[in-house]
């Protein structure tokens, strides 16, 4: 649960700092954000697809976008 006065915004800054996502990595941000650590993980996980460079088209696969039919993007 997201503590009161939770910074998103040093998400992000904090993880560049710790230079890779790791375990120990988002829970030293969530204990200094008071953002979950789940949610730590999943903005860390974005981000570092997206820092990837150049790799063509990429879709979403979570529920949502299957719902909103990326099954159908992917297989055109």
């Amino acid at each position: 649960m997201e503590r009161a006065g939770a910074d998103r915004t040093r998400v992000l800054a904090l993880l560049e700092e710790a230079g890779e996502l790791t375990a120990e990595a988002a829970r030293a941000v969530a204990r200094e954000t008071g953002v979950p650590e789940a949610e730590v993980w999943g903005a860390g996980r974005f981000y570092t697809l997206l820092k990837q460079g150049e790799v063509g088209l990429r879709v979403c696969d979570g529920l949502a976008c299957q719902a909103l039919g990326a099954g159908a993007l992917m297989r055109e």
